[in-house]
């Protein structure tokens, strides 16, 4: 808020949007294998390791830096799910899995850059006048793979984590998202609804 014009009572609620990566698969699903291109540059100049994906393996050389970064990855988007607020202002916290070309085109592979950009432009044709359709689209079970109609807002909301949480499972390399839910927090935010209570 310091580094921008936008005041606190312009912010309706701040929602994150995460792609899983596979962090929650168990290590058995992490295969090591030489990697034709290992690294590749990232903006500054660093190097990032490669990782190749499958709705059943993580490819990479080093198992060891895949555990690493599963590790860190599974516990920074479990503490952010748990949160409620930042900055005073309501939060919640939706993934994509594996990531948003898997949940909007089916591509299951490591899309290239050029890749990624064609098929959002596509997304974004097909569906930016249709709002009902595209909300069709969010909440069909080959995507919302939780129950989306039993429950409130916060019951469904930890059952689609906990759908993506479960341990020993593939489910964070698989197809699927909470969307919907994302959708359904701004539609009431449009409204001038309450969105939940804030905490004291």
């Amino acid at each position: 808020m310091q580094r921008s014009s936008f005041r606190r009572e312009d912010v309706a609620c701040v929602l994150q949007l995460m792609d899983t990566d596979g962090a929650f698969v168990p290590s058995s699903a992490i295969i090591e294998r030489p990697m034709e291109n290992e690294t590749r540059k990232r903006r500054g100049g660093d190097q990032e390791r490669s990782f190749q994906y499958t709705e059943k393996n993580i490819y990479a050389k080093s198992r060891e830096k895949v555990e690493e970064r599963n590790t860190c990855k599974a516990r920074n988007m479990m503490l952010l799910r748990g949160m409620r607020e930042t900055c005073g202002i309501c939060y919640a916290a939706f993934y994509m899995s594996r990531n948003l070309e898997h949940v909007i085109a089916d591509e299951g592979g490591n899309p290239t850059p050029e890749a990624k950009e064609r098929i959002a432009e596509q997304f974004n044709d097909m569906f930016e006048e249709d709002l009902p359709m595209f909300k069709k689209f969010i909440n069909e079970s080959a995507i919302a793979k939780f129950d989306t109609k039993t429950g409130d807002f916060w019951q469904r909301y930890n059952q689609s984590w906990e759908y993506m949480e479960q341990k020993n499972s593939l489910r964070s390399l698989e197809r699927a998202s909470n969307l919907c839910l994302l959708v359904e927090i701004l539609e009431k935010a449009g409204k001038g609804e309450e969105l939940w209570k804030r905490s004291s």
